[in-house]
């Protein structure tokens, strides 16, 4: 019985150090509550697993007792890696941030009768409006709907196009709208960026700009992360078209990208599904996706497949060599084929 009282021993001082380490963690740091909680728990079961086990086999063999504490070890590490992996992707996925210059810059300029920056909110989803610098107020343009990155919110990106010190979204901006809207937890959102709530946003995104009077059409645009609820809308909703940089046929291919493992059963730990390659089937409208080899983040082959499952017969597909994942904001062959393609479904 020695071994089962050093055993027990060291339970209980694993459990406190974990449950003591996992209350400093959940007091002073409120982003990575949930990480912090789903550790604690896992620990607990994987502690009790243990303990029911030596239990269990308190009369067995010295060997045999070995074979199931390491056994059940191997499973608990197991078990509280893929915990922490469940719990923490959200967060890499969406980390929800927020420019509170950017946005106190934009409120100012928004007070302006004659600014181009309008503050917009969808159905309870917050963000900006930068107005067509060569249209007539009251005339109808074309409305581009911006769907970020991961890491950008609608204040930064919209200062970003409105300022453009070097003119390289001049184009963009000259006969059509842009609007940027924030994904659920981001800038002033509440809420948590799930494959739900950001299709729901997308959704609600549309139909406040469809409403507008101003609105020619709409054209689906979509970056990174984005690309997915772009292509989502465009399924739903009808639009002039449909932009999409560095996009993803399924979610998992980003995760994968990460860390290779999510595949057969391990595809329960993916909590943000997004299956783009479905959607883009029920697209019509003209596509243009642009994708780059180099893309670290973004698999190219991914990009690939998801062109391969476009349902509309002017699909095109545009290899841009070379950048990086952030490069597509200021390469000339990505801006420079994304405001042709507006121009001709404009």
């Amino acid at each position: 019985m020695e071994i089962s009282k050093k055993a027990f021993f060291s339970i209980l001082c694993s459990l406190f150090a974990a449950s003591l380490a996992g209350i400093i963690v959940v007091l002073f740091y409120k982003t990575v509550r949930s990480i912090a909680l789903v550790v604690v728990i896992a620990s607990l079961i994987c502690a009790l697993a243990f303990l029911l086990i030596n239990f269990l086999l308190r009369e067995a063999s010295t060997k045999i007792k070995a074979i199931a504490i390491s056994a059940v070890s191997i499973i608990s590490a197991v078990t509280i890696i893929f915990s922490v992996i469940v719990a923490i992707a959200p967060t890499i996925i969406f980390p929800a941030n927020h420019s509170a210059d950017d946005y106190e810059t934009l409120s100012h300029l928004a007070q302006d009768e004659d600014s181009r920056i309008v503050a917009v909110n969808a159905g309870g989803y917050n963000g900006w409006r930068l107005k067509a610098s060569g249209v007539a107020e009251g005339e109808a343009r074309p409305v581009i709907l911006f769907f970020m990155g991961n890491g950008m919110n609608s204040s930064h990106t919209a200062l970003m196009f409105f300022k453009d010190a070097d003119g390289i979204y001049a184009d963009f901006s000259d006969v059509s709208d842009i609007v940027f809207i924030d994904y659920p937890g981001y800038g002033i959102n509440d809420g948590v960026a799930t494959d739900d709530s950001v299709r729901e946003m997308a959704l609600a995104a549309y139909e406040e700009v469809a409403s507008w009077s101003t609105t020619s059409e709409v054209i689906s645009f979509g970056y990174s992360i984005g690309t997915g609820p772009a292509t989502y809308l465009a399924s739903e909703r009808e639009v002039a078209g449909l932009i999409l940089w560095a996009p993803y046929a399924n979610s998992y291919d980003i995760y994968n990208n990460f860390m290779d493992i999510f595949h057969g059963p391990f595809k329960l730990m993916v909590r943000y599904k997004m299956d783009s390659y479905k959607y883009i089937r029920d697209v019509s409208c003209p596509i243009v996706i642009l994708a780059s080899d180099s893309d670290e983040i973004i698999p190219y082959q991914s990009s690939r497949d998801l062109f391969a499952n476009a349902g509309s017969s002017s699909a095109s597909f545009v290899a841009v060599p070379g950048i990086t994942h952030n490069d597509f904001l200021t390469n000339d062959k990505v801006l420079e084929n994304s405001c042709d393609f507006i121009r001709e479904v404009a």
